[in-house]
């Protein structure tokens, strides 16, 4: 019988969104999140105190892992997306960083930080390897991971190298990438603190093949690999309405992994008949969860078919043995304060 080990909590990259916004347009292409990146505009005093509240809001309502990160590209710019410079990100990027993962931790949150290439730095647009790319990637979490370290003790934080990065057997780009990524990372800091590139369920039998071949990669002694992280990441959807997480549970029993699962995204919590069933297949699994991160959609799909909830207050992920955050004291300011509750 699996329970949920400690309470996880939500993705936030996102300070507001134009759907809350009364006579505000939406963006061109419609994506209703894309001006209001966090790290980005971390600078601006409005973007700090709106995401402060946010922060106490969710802490308020019992949740203990924040689940956010940077999306990339080497091509271009955005409210939401950071340019990947030769150099990487710029001072003020990384203070943003700095400053941004210090008012987590200040709240008392645990961080799993990730990293998003996007566009044509997605490897599933190539149809051959692009070192420069894949370098570019490896250069920011150089650049970015002694930021998380100072800031968050071992056990406070997990760095997920790829959102969603680890390939298909129809996704051959994908496949190598994860695995180089991974073996890049074991060598410059171990494997002690990472998830790997976290596994998407888009479908079923995509999911499978992607636990697969990771797990078949990641223990690969000729591709120079360290062996398996520690815990499954793992992001569903619908898959994990029906019996997803059943499915993988018996795909992992045939391998003989007796890892646990990080859930580290699946629908948002007002989608009841979801959770139901996510709690109700964790209860069969012949292992644990180790924590859950809602993404901030719902079945609604907002304006942009992504994202559709802000703040994410609600949390419902947890099983009777779950355990709580550690408390701490924000110079006596409660999250009951806050101007969102």
């Amino acid at each position: 019988m699996g329970v949920i080990n400690r309470t996880g909590g939500s993705f936030l990259a996102w300070w507001r969104l134009s759907q809350d916004i009364p006579g505000t347009p939406l963006p061109p292409g419609g994506n209703c999140r894309e001006p209001y990146g966090i790290i980005r505009n971390y600078d601006d005093p409005q973007v700090r105190f709106a995401t402060q509240d946010v922060l106490r809001l969710m802490k308020d309502n019992d949740q203990c892992v924040i689940r956010t990160g940077l999306y990339l590209t080497t091509e271009l710019s955005s409210g939401g997306t950071i340019h990947n410079h030769a150099n990487g990100l710029t001072a003020l990027e990384l203070n943003n960083l700095k400053n941004f993962l210090t008012d987590i931790k200040a709240e008392g949150f645990d961080v799993h930080f990730a990293y998003f290439p996007i566009h044509n730095d997605r490897p599933y647009t190539w149809s051959s390897w692009q070192a420069q790319r894949f370098a570019a990637h490896v250069n920011v979490i150089q650049q970015t991971r002694p930021i998380i370290t100072s800031i968050f003790a071992p056990g406070e934080y997990l760095i997920e190298l790829h959102n969603e990065g680890q390939g298909a057997g129809n996704q051959p780009q994908m496949v190598r990438y994860a695995w180089e990524l991974y073996r890049e990372y074991g060598n410059l800091f171990g494997i002690a603190d990472t998830t790997g590139s976290s596994v998407g369920y888009s479908a079923m039998s995509a999911g499978l093949s992607r636990y697969n071949i990771q797990f078949s990669d990641y223990q690969n002694p000729a591709k120079g690999l360290h062996g398996l992280p520690q815990y499954q990441d793992v992001h569903g959807y619908t898959p994990f309405t029906s019996t997803g997480l059943l499915e993988l549970n018996q795909a992992m029993i045939a391998n003989g992994d007796t890892r646990d699962l990080i859930i580290g995204e699946t629908y948002y919590s007002t989608y009841t008949n979801h959770v139901n069933a996510v709690l109700s297949q964790i209860a069969q699994l012949q292992r644990d969860v180790e924590y859950v991160t809602q993404w901030p959609l719902t079945p609604n799909n907002g304006c942009d078919g992504h994202v559709d909830v802000l703040p994410s207050k609600e949390f419902d992920y947890k099983t009777a043995t779950t355990t709580s955050c550690r408390l701490v004291v924000n110079n006596g300011i409660s999250c009951s304060e806050s101007s969102w509750s």
